[in-house]
């Protein structure tokens, strides 16, 4: 049995290295510029993600005073037809 290629492979275009800028220099400052603001912008996300950590946390104690007051009212029920299920009982 005989296949036939329909494609043609393309290969990937190689990348060059981009020309290197001064070592203190760069199109947006210096290197200290844009370390200064990339970790501004680590503060500002690591702020965020502990105001979500506390939400987090706070919907999961409503989630646990929520379930807790379901058992007991499950319990509850239980114990209601523990009572009345000899009245039921046809025996």
């Amino acid at each position: 049995m005989t296949l036939e290629s329909s494609a043609e492979i393309i290969p990937f275009p190689s990348r060059q290295a981009p020309p290197s800028a001064p070592a203190e220099m760069t199109p947006q400052g210096t290197n200290t510029d844009r370390l200064s603001r990339a970790l501004a912008d680590l503060a500002v996300a690591q702020a965020e993600q502990r105001a979500a950590l506390a939400r987090w946390q706070a919907a999961l104690s409503n989630l646990q005073t929520g379930v807790q007051g379901l058992g007991a009212s499950l319990r509850g029920c239980a114990q209601a037809l523990s009572e009345i299920a000899p009245s039921v009982n046809p025996r």
